[in-house]
């Protein structure tokens, strides 16, 4: 499978699970937009890519939309967490382990950024 495949069989999972985030196909990310925030979950491949292992970096970034300034940045890959999402079973594991991250990291900092607001 090659990487854009990935990125948009991951992405349309997420999408189902999180529906308040949105794929954006050119962009490789998934966007949720509120008043003074747009929060993405943002994918990046690497160049060593092989039919068998397809390599994937997650982060996860909340940018301030009134001050052009970021609020927020996690990315898995610098915590050396990258994924292989070569075949349809090692997406919905990847997918799984995504949302406990999410769940756990990125769906508190949003909420705490919320209540800023």
């Amino acid at each position: 499978m090659k990487a854009s495949e990935a990125m948009f069989e991951l992405a349309k999972l997420l999408e189902n699970k999180y529906p308040d985030f949105k794929y954006k196909k050119s962009q490789k990310y998934l966007e949720k937009k509120t008043k003074k925030y747009s929060y993405l979950i943002a994918f990046f491949s690497f160049y060593w890519n092989t039919k068998e292992n397809v390599a994937l970096d997650v982060c996860f970034i909340a940018n301030n939309i009134e001050s052009a300034s970021q609020a927020f940045y996690k990315s898995l890959w610098k915590e050396w967490i990258y994924y292989n999402v070569s075949t349809n079973e090692l997406i919905l594991e990847v997918f799984e382990n995504i949302c406990k991250h999410i769940e756990t990291d990125f769906l508190v900092e949003i909420e705490k950024l919320e209540k800023k607001f």
